[in-house]
């Protein structure tokens, strides 16, 4: 028998959305898994799902779930046999369950507070998968390892990324959310100090879900008046991939915690050099011959930009093999035949 697949997208926008790298991950996924096997994507924002009422590759299920609360009775209706979640512990399935985190607890219950005991008993018997090692281990400290199998689960890289070559020549690319967390104020001290200024670019990549809030607006005119020149978000992987080639660096900076850092995945698949800040998982995504700098200083921060544009070295590590989408989802599908085997109904 074929295994049946359900991924399950979040409350926060729709998991066919090109926009948020959530979305993307599940998407490519999707489409290597169901190679394998059937798979479903099960939209939980269908306010802001497409008119269309089927997914455009015709191998993969689609299915709309207005609330959370009727997903187990979604998944019996097209014959689950196993539910892939993300980043929502706390969701019921009535099925063998993998949970993969994206980001550190405070993104897991969305409004509600976090809630240790009941994100242990939603736990029970499931299996995990984080991002990075250091996401991994918050989860397993949260959560605890008694009754919880847990996996390192690379996210993977569109093959647009790989098949893109690296030209250079357009200076600084800051491509983040604009939010103070995103060093966003950091990024443009730093810039101004490497004199990269007039030739360089700062790519608003606004999730989806992030209104025009204050911060936001504040951010866009602190940009503005930079010199930097702001362009909207790319919305897919081709559009993101001619940035990345045409960029001498990427930056990218965290003030908090990151449970990985895809842009400069993506960077370093096209062949830019990048210069990364920040503390959690984003160390894990910079390989030689680019830089990490744990907690930097902008100075810290504008030598290293100076270093590469002064002396590029683009590259394609080989560490990123394991990100290629189809070694991903081969590492995925491993884990869910795995889990499926080793699961009883009583378990959930």
């Amino acid at each position: 028998m074929t295994m049946h697949i359900a991924l399950c997208g979040t409350e926060l926008c729709s998991v066919l959305d090109q926009r948020g790298g959530l979305e993307r991950c599940i998407q490519l996924w999707a489409g290597e898994l169901s190679k394998y096997c059937r798979v479903s994507l099960i939209d939980l924002c269908p306010q802001d799902a497409p008119a269309a009422e089927s997914y455009p590759e015709a191998q993969i299920g689609y299915v709309r779930c207005d609330n959370a609360f009727h997903l187990p009775a979604i998944l019996s209706s097209i014959g689950a046999d196993v539910a892939h979640l993300h980043n929502r512990p706390l969701i019921r399935t009535a099925l063998p369950t993998l949970v993969t985190f994206h980001n550190y607890p405070y993104a897991w219950f969305g409004e509600a507070p976090i809630d240790r005991s009941a994100l242990k008993e939603s736990m029970q018997g499931r299996y995990m998968t984080a991002v990075s090692n250091a996401l991994l281990t918050k989860a397993s400290e949260m959560i605890g390892t008694d009754n919880v199998k847990s996996f390192l689960l690379y996210p993977p890289l569109s093959h647009e990324f790989f098949q893109k070559d690296h030209l250079g020549g357009g200076g600084v690319l800051f491509a983040s959310r604009l939010m103070k967390k995103k060093g966003v104020l950091e990024a443009i001290e730093a810039i101004s100090l490497a004199g990269a200024s007039p030739r360089s670019v700062f790519l608003d990549t606004i999730t989806p879900f992030l209104k025009n809030t204050q911060e936001y607006l504040e951010m866009k005119k602190v940009i503005l008046e930079s010199g930097i020149a702001l362009k909207p978000a790319a919305l897919g992987s081709k559009e993101m991939a001619d940035y990345y080639a045409l960029a001498d660096v990427v930056l990218q900076i965290a003030t908090e915690e990151e449970g990985l850092g895809l842009i400069p995945l993506e960077a370093q698949a096209v062949g830019a050099n990048v210069v990364a800040t920040g503390p959690g998982g984003l160390r894990e995504t910079v390989f030689w011959p680019n830089h990490y700098l744990g907690k930097a200083s902008p100075r810290a921060i504008a030598a290293s930009l100076e270093y590469f544009l002064s002396n590029p070295s683009p590259e394609r590590p080989k560490e990123l093999s394991v990100y290629r989408q189809e070694e991903s989802a081969r590492r995925l599908f491993q884990i869910f035949c795995d889990l499926y085997s080793r699961s009883t109904p009583g378990n959930h």
